[in-house]
């Protein structure tokens, strides 16, 4: 017989092989409340007050903590890593990167649409200074979004491949080839 299927009699009682039955999806219990534990975060937010019982919300997170409270928790630590990141990978406080991000307006300093509101914007630095995965932190351009971050690698940070990349913006290829030029770029590449 093969394997995943199993036979079955048909209303006429003929015999049949039939495909076997997809195997359900795990899923994940969710969190029970502990009895008797109170989120820590909604104690401290009543100062101590007595909360009634149904009032209380359960707490089924390590701390204890409720649903609530377990987000803003695991946020402010995402937040904490990337502020780290930043500062042990390009040597930029977070003071420096928000001084940045002030002066570049709070946008992207290339595409200036990219608020980094949703995500955080990227430092973009001079990949000739620093031989390594670490900056020196002098070697900082700015502020990017990830877009603008890759066209930059892509561009392999060439000066030319923007002068040309604006060229072909203003002077079309087909333009040019249907006002009788032979080559539409002048450097011959």
């Amino acid at each position: 017989m093969d394997a995943g299927r199993h036979r079955r009699e048909d209303r006429e009682g003929e015999d049949r092989l039939m495909p076997a039955a997809k195997p359900q999806r795990y899923s994940y219990p969710k969190a029970k409340p502990t009895p008797g534990k109170m989120c820590v975060d909604c104690v401290v937010e009543a100062q101590g007050a007595p909360i009634p019982a149904s009032k209380a919300r359960p707490a089924p997170f390590p701390g204890p903590r409720c649903a609530t409270h377990h987000r803003e928790v695991l946020r402010s630590r995402r937040i904490s890593r990337k502020v780290k990141h930043v500062e042990t990978t390009y040597n930029l406080s977070a003071e420096q990167y928000d001084a940045l991000y002030r002066f570049q307006g709070g946008r992207c300093a290339l595409c200036r649409r990219a608020t980094g509101a949703s995500k955080r914007l990227a430092v973009d630095h001079d990949h000739a200074c620093c031989i390594g995965p670490k900056s020196c932190g002098k070697c900082v351009r700015g502020l990017v979004c990830s877009t603008c971050n890759d066209v930059l690698a892509h561009f392999r940070d060439s000066p030319a491949a923007f002068f040309r990349g604006a060229a072909y913006l203003d002077q079309w290829p087909s333009r040019r080839l249907a006002a009788g030029e032979h080559l539409w770029w002048s450097d011959g590449v």
